[in-house]
């Protein structure tokens, strides 16, 4: 039986350094203690007792803190340009899919938000995005 518990262990493993989720390393460290106790002489019985009561109370620690932990989103590039100013660099113009805009140090594909041509130079500011374009306000000065 000491075999199998080390082959669980290794594939459980194995897994995990596949995935790097956290998924697999509980049954991991359970495979371990239950071989331990099959090396000390335990029963079958007790062994897989052994390995479900450990596999459960680590993914029970486990999950409220990987829950704390995941909430954190990081901002993306597109969503930063939100708000800020730009200048268009050619004429943003819906109809003709026309109209890069220069956003901190970035260019984008723009559209108007209000469907209005704005011509080149003109300052603008990001209302949103929208997959790859920003869609963009003209600015009043």
């Amino acid at each position: 039986m000491l075999y199998v518990w080390l082959a669980i262990g290794a594939v459980a493993l194995v897994l995990e350094i596949c995935t790097s989720q956290f998924v697999s390393i509980w049954f991991t460290v359970a495979a371990a203690v239950s071989a331990v106790a099959c090396a000390l002489g335990a029963d079958t019985a007790v062994q897989i007792v052994i390995f479900v009561v450990i596999s459960v109370i680590l993914i029970g620690i486990a999950i409220p803190f990987v829950k704390k932990n995941n909430k954190k989103t990081q901002k993306l590039n597109a969503d930063s340009c939100i708000g800020q100013s730009g200048i268009v660099t050619q004429a943003v113009d819906n109809m003709q899919s026309t109209g890069p805009v220069k956003v901190g140090g970035s260019v984008w594909s723009a559209r108007s938000a209000d469907g209005t041509v704005i011509p080149e130079d003109c300052i603008v500011v990001v209302d949103r995005i929208e997959g790859v374009k920003a869609v963009v306000l003209r600015k009043d000065i």
